[in-house]
């Protein structure tokens, strides 16, 4: 199986973290994070950063799209390129969730 948890700076660690504790150790789980670009991307804080792997636009079929809350969601309402990947994923996806406030993006997106 295949967890991909959409990043975007801002993120709050809180509502990454927990989850992916939980189902990264899920034998045969594969994570990844998936953000604009592959390279650190950090949390509201700026002390934590995770590496993401995958870009937006390498984004494709996945078993469970991750999305994450934070500060970050509110600029990301306007990213069509974000809005565009959770369509896409969440289309390919056998479940997409939405942790806090990221329910907002999966609103805009239409998915919810």
């Amino acid at each position: 199986m295949r967890l991909s948890i959409l990043l975007r700076d801002g993120f709050t660690a809180l509502d990454i973290v927990g989850g992916y504790e939980v189902l990264a150790n899920l034998p045969g789980m594969d994570v990844e994070f998936v953000a604009p670009a592959a390279g650190l991307v950090w949390a509201d804080t700026r002390r934590l950063a995770l590496q993401a792997w995958r870009t937006y636009a390498q984004a494709d079929a996945t078993d469970i799209l991750y999305v994450p809350g934070g500060p970050g969601v509110k600029p990301g309402l306007d990213d069509a390129e974000l809005m565009a990947t959770i369509v896409r994923v969440h289309k390919a996806s056998t479940w997409t969730v939405g942790i806090c406030n990221g329910v907002e993006w999966l609103g805009k997106a239409g998915v919810i």
